[in-house]
This record gives structure tokens, C-alpha cells and sequence, in this order.
């Protein structure tokens, strides 16, 4: 199995691991109003920055980090610039932070200026219309460029379909990867992962975080239990939001479909053996790895324990291709 490292994917993979499974913090209030609390202590109305005018018309949205990276080919640019950074600069470059309000405030500028954080994640608490989040996004963008280092910020959010919707009245309907995997039209599952694209595309956000991918036949989030079906219908959503200029993410490797704990408060564990894992949980995930250009998607990776490739001792190790896991 190729074992050759990609030298920008592991990376950003780091950033995505920080959110594993964060999916959906409203779904629990008393997560939200504990990160609102503590975000609005140290923010207040009389903070919030006022430098930022109001662009007139609709302004021109930046594409995505990855994607402009491999259509200019700036490989080389990449290397260099990563080599002039300091150690806390690539370390801001790996944390992707959230904020309380729907604009910019001395929160997340603190985060931009300061510690030259390298994305940021949109909640429903930040979104109010379009325009509105097409103007926040082009003032944070602002802001980063503004840094010494002219890094884009990766700008992202969950927009999965179903109940995991953002602005859920103010964009065109989004259905589930259940729903949407009972149809079994894959071009249906194209189609709406490039509409959603275009429309994240033009509020100036650069990655979503879907399509999952665990095997559920239960769970809405789910395209369901056939682990080919599965991999087919997540490459469709893949090519859908790349279309629109969306990065994709692929969660939440290595699939805890098997699991009902919520990892957000509890701990689980997944008992059962590699060869099932690799033929089910997995397999949607290593095809993709596989056939779909890595500059395309993340991987988000669960928190949960999976006693087949690590028993407590840590020695195991997980190889995909293209990268390690």
C-alpha cells in the first residue's frame, strides 16, 4: 500500500480533527449557551469593530483555499511561505475558531490579528441573511489579509442537509442524506450538493463540512448501510460542491455509525475487527481516498475508540492511501 505522505493535506487534516464530530452545537443548548457565555464575557456590543463599511452591491467571493492552490499550481509558493513562518504562526494556520455575533468583534479579531488563526467556522448565531454573511466573510477575509502572511481564511460550516441546516428559511431546501439516499438518484444527490456549494460559494464561504459518511440506517445524517451505495453517493456530493468551488469533508472516519453515544458528552467504543471495519465503516472512505484527488476534500476524524487498531497501546497504526491516519 503507498504510504507516501502528501506534504500540505496532513496538515490541514489537523484542523479538521479538532472539530471531529462537532456537527451540530445547537442540538444541545446547554454546549451553545456555555461557548456563548464564555465568548460574550469577553466580547460586548461596545467592541464590536466599526471599520469595516458596508460594501455596496454584492461582493466578489474568494474561492476555495485548496482549490485555487491546485488550479494555479502554487505548490512551490506554499513551501516557501510555510518555511518563512513561525512555530505560533503554523500553529494559528491549524486552529479553525468560532465567535458569538454576526459581525466582526475583538474576539475574533483578537483571533485573525493575534494569533493568526487559519480558519473559522460559521454557526447559525452568525448568520442572519445572505448578504449579511456574504459581509462578514469579506471582512474576515479583511482582516487575515491584512496579516504580514496574506493567508485566506478557510471559512466553513456545516451544511449537511436535513436538520443540519443553516439559514434554513433563507436558502433553498436542502434534504437529507437519508432522503436522498431512500430516492437513489445519484444525480440528485449532484445536483443539491452543487446547489448548496453555489450558494455557501456566494456568502464567501470556502468548505462544508459533508457529506458524512457513516453507515446508518437510522441516523437522517446517512445515506444508509450499503457501504458501496454509501461511497457513491458521497463522491457525488464531492463533485457537486468542488463544482461550485466548495471544499468537501469527508465524516467522520472512520465511521461511527455503529455507535448511538454522542461523542460530544460520552466516550464509546467500537468492538468489532478490522476485516469488518475495512469491508463496512470504512470502505466508503478508503475508495474515496483512493480514486478522488486530495486537494478535493478533508478528512474529519471521530473521537471515538476503536479497540481493532489501537488497544490502549497506541501501536497500531491506520494507512490510507496518500496519507496516515
Amino acid at each position: 500500500m503507498n504510504r507516501k505522505f502528501i506534504s500540505f493535506f496532513p496538515l490541514w487534516i489537523l484542523i479538521v480533527t479538532l472539530l471531529a464530530g462537532c456537527f451540530e452545537f445547537q442540538r444541545y443548548p446547554v454546549v451553545e449557551e456555555e461557548q456563548n457565555g464564555t465568548e460574550v464575557a469577553a466580547t460586548s456590543e461596545t467592541n464590536l469593530i466599526e471599520k469595516h463599511p458596508v460594501v455596496k452591491g454584492e461582493p466578489e467571493p474568494l474561492e476555495s483555499v485548496l482549490l485555487v492552490k491546485k488550479q494555479n499550481g502554487v505548490e512551490t509558493q506554499v513551501d516557501e511561505l510555510i518555511a518563512k513562518m513561525t512555530l505560533p504562526e503554523k500553529i494559528g494556520q491549524l486552529v479553525v475558531v468560532g465567535f458569538p455575533s454576526k459581525q466582526v468583534d475583538s474576539h475574533i479579531q483578537t483571533m485573525i490579528e493575534k494569533y493568526k488563526v487559519g480558519g473559522v467556522i460559521l454557526y447559525e448565531r452568525n448568520m442572519e441573511s445572505p448578504n449579511q454573511v456574504a459581509q462578514l466573510t469579506r471582512n474576515l477575509q479583511e482582516l487575515s489579509l491584512n496579516n504580514k502572511l496574506k493567508i485566506p481564511l478557510m471559512i466553513s460550516v456545516d451544511q449537511e442537509g436535513g436538520q443540519i441546516v443553516r439559514m434554513k428559511h433563507k436558502l433553498a431546501p436542502k434534504p437529507s442524506q437519508q432522503e436522498l439516499g431512500d430516492r437513489g438518484e445519484k444525480a440528485a444527490v449532484y445536483k443539491t450538493n452543487l446547489r448548496t456549494g453555489n450558494e455557501l460559494k456566494e456568502m464567501g464561504i470556502t468548505v462544508n463540512y459533508a457529506p458524512v459518511l457513516d453507515l446508518s440506517a437510522t441516523d437522517s445524517r446517512s445515506f444508509g448501510t450499503d457501504p458501496k451505495k454509501v461511497e457513491q453517493f458521497g463522491s457525488e456530493a464531492i463533485k457537486g460542491l468542488n463544482d461550485a468551488g466548495i471544499t468537501a469533508t469527508l465524516k467522520h472516519f472512520p465511521g461511527h455509525g455503529r455507535s448511538e453515544i454522542d461523542p460530544h458528552f460520552e466516550t464509546s467504543s467500537v468492538d468489532a475487527d478490522q476485516l469488518d471495519l475495512e469491508n463496512k465503516d470504512i470502505y466508503p472512505f478508503k475508495r474515496i481516498i483512493d480514486e478522488i484527488d486530495h486537494q478535493q476534500f478533508f478528512v474529519m476524524v471521530t473521537h471515538i475508540k476503536y479497540p481493532a487498531y489501537d488497544n490502549g497501546g497506541g501501536k497500531q497504526v491506520l494507512y490510507l492511501q496518500g496519507f496516515r491516519l
